[in-house]
């Protein structure tokens, strides 16, 4: 069983405010609903600095990560994705929001990420872990994503089209989040 991990990062570490990162718990809801397992490490919330983080990643090994940020923490997510891939050199590890969707290539080519998500990550996201728990590894017919192939070569897919109706998500899970603690440091 290939083991997945969900990382929300931190834009401001020990911020008096906090916000419930509503993206990646829409990502996360919507792997759940397909029956994928994951664990989270909310980086956020934690206040875990570089070093929690690195000794987290250290500790315990994953087939597939995933996170993703905004274009502004493009420095930090380089070193998540060069860290992560050093603790799990296996790993398939996979990128999405502005961070990586807006710069695809650059990010791929200066990260150690394998996959970046374009544009709107649910079924995106689960397209591409399905793929990976059957053990496939052919991408360039994944709509919404880019990708870097063994020799490291980016290619980057069409766009995946917009979901038009947001009814067929399912609603947002919040289980896996300390949702009294993000609620203590909302406005």
């Amino acid at each position: 069983m290939k083991k997945i991990l969900f990382v929300n990062p931190s834009l401001r570490l020990y911020s008096s405010t906090k916000f419930l990162p509503v993206g990646i718990a829409s990502v996360m809801s919507y792997l759940k609903s397909c029956k994928i397992d994951f664990d989270f490490l909310d980086i956020d919330i934690n206040d875990m600095e570089d070093v929690a983080i690195e000794n987290f990643l250290e500790d315990n090994r994953y087939d597939i990560i995933l996170s993703g940020s905004i274009v502004t923490h493009y420095k930090w997510m380089k070193w998540f994705t060069n860290k992560a891939r050093y603790y799990n050199r296996n790993a398939t590890i996979i990128i999405g929001n502005s961070v990586a969707g807006s710069i695809p290539e650059i990010f791929l080519k200066n990260s150690s990420a394998d996959i970046a998500v374009m544009g709107e990550g649910e079924i995106t996201t689960a397209e591409v872990v399905r793929k990976i728990l059957r053990d496939e590894q052919n991408w360039e017919k994944v709509a919404g994503i880019a990708f870097k192939n063994k020799d490291g070569k980016i290619y980057i897919n069409e766009k995946r089209k917009a979901v038009k109706k947001l009814d067929d998500f399912p609603m947002i899970n919040w289980e896996n989040f300390d949702t009294e603690k993000y609620f203590e440091k909302s406005y």
